[in-house]
């Protein structure tokens, strides 16, 4: 089981490292997004890839410029469809359509995870991600809902930890 342990807090930020015991970050367990989008929408290949795996989401784009996740096929290497997460819940975000999911090692594994762009805070910083976990048993994504439920989360593989800031109006 994945946990974190917190090592610093400032005011507007909150800094965490991946930690295997007991997790003592207490935040709540449902993504900060949430409602889900209808099943409309077009299967997007995405650009990020693994050896093992092809991604697509299905998108529902509010403007052409403005897509909203609302499910994510992976495929094996051959194309054929592994696993489909449905009612990805996400809101509209300001990106390209082909780049809505990013890979990267969350809880630094050695296995590649997956980001999916969840609310890009309207006016302000404050963006959101949701993140699935690769699951080597299962050889499944999970959804890391801890995780998930901080805003601006930075992972920094170099140092094997994250940082999640937060902008509130009065802090500087």
């Amino acid at each position: 089981k994945f946990q974190w342990l917190i090592f610093a807090i400032c005011a507007t930020c909150i800094w965490v490292s991946g930690a295997q015991g007991q997790a003592i970050v207490d935040v709540k367990s449902t993504p900060v997004v949430s409602g889900s989008m209808s099943n409309e929408g077009d299967w997007i290949e995405q650009q990020a890839h693994t050896s093992l795996f092809r991604f697509r989401v299905k998108a529902i784009s509010t403007d052409g410029d403005h897509f909203a996740v609302s499910a994510i096929e992976i495929s094996n290497s051959r194309g054929k469809p592994v696993q489909l997460i449905s009612n990805v819940g996400g809101q509209p975000v300001t990106a390209k359509a082909d780049r809505l999911l990013q890979v990267i090692d969350v809880n630094f594994d050695g296995h590649d995870d997956i980001a999916v762009l969840a609310a890009d805070g309207g006016a302000g910083p404050n963006s959101t991600s949701y993140f699935y976990l690769f699951e080597s048993r299962q050889k499944k994504f999970k959804l890391e809902k801890k995780l998930s439920s901080l805003p601006q989360v930075s992972i920094n593989p170099d140092h094997g930890g994250f940082k999640s800031e937060v902008q509130h109006p009065g802090f500087q």
